[in-house]
């Protein structure tokens, strides 16, 4: 866990290659390295590395949503935890992607390798989310692990005494058709 993010180089990738060239190694060292997308500590998607092209910081505005409807209220909220006040800042405004969007007050980043989860709670939401990603691992079989997929799943509980209804969306960078190499749409 880095700076919120949780991610791990395959051998064949930037970062893993850097700690073989430095003398290191790692269980992964044999892994082909299709790419990865973090998952960060406030539920957001991000360092979209795709097609084994480093790109630490890539983000390409992609992100889930939900809209809760109740008996007084309807609400719709990006699926991740509040900004930092740090995040609001740059010289030319905030450097976070789709930062006007409405969050979740509070995010709960848990992990264990190579599942993460982050629980989003808000006092004027009458639900719980959380969302967890990973990407597939499988123990000494490295064309299975070299899948190149993340794995998003959403569970929304509802505490409340009261039913709602809810709708998810998801807004991501389609790159079907992608030729490596070339900049993504």
């Amino acid at each position: 866990l880095y700076q919120g993010v949780w991610s791990v180089p395959a051998g064949g990738s930037y970062v893993g290659r850097l700690i073989g060239d430095a003398g290191g190694s790692s269980p992964w060292d044999a892994e082909p390295g299709t790419g990865s997308i973090s998952l960060g500590g406030r539920g957001q998607l991000r360092d979209w590395e795709l097609f084994n092209r480093p790109a630490k910081g890539f983000d390409p505005q992609s992100f889930f949503a939900i809209r809760v409807s109740g008996p007084q209220r309807t609400d719709t909220r990006v699926l991740e935890g509040s900004l930092d006040t740090i995040d609001y800042e740059g010289h030319l405004g905030s450097p976070v992607p789709v930062h006007g969007l409405p969050r979740f007050r509070t995010a709960e980043f848990a992990a264990a390798y190579p599942f993460g989860q982050v629980t989003l709670t808000d006092p004027d939401l009458p639900v719980v989310v959380t969302v967890g990603a990973f990407n597939p691992l499988v123990p000494g079989d490295p064309e299975a692990s070299g899948v190149p997929a993340l794995v998003y799943r959403v569970r929304v509980e509802n505490p409340s005494p009261g039913p709602v209804t809810v709708h998810l969306a998801g807004n991501l960078l389609a790159v079907v058709g992608h030729v490596p190499h070339e900049d993504l749409p």
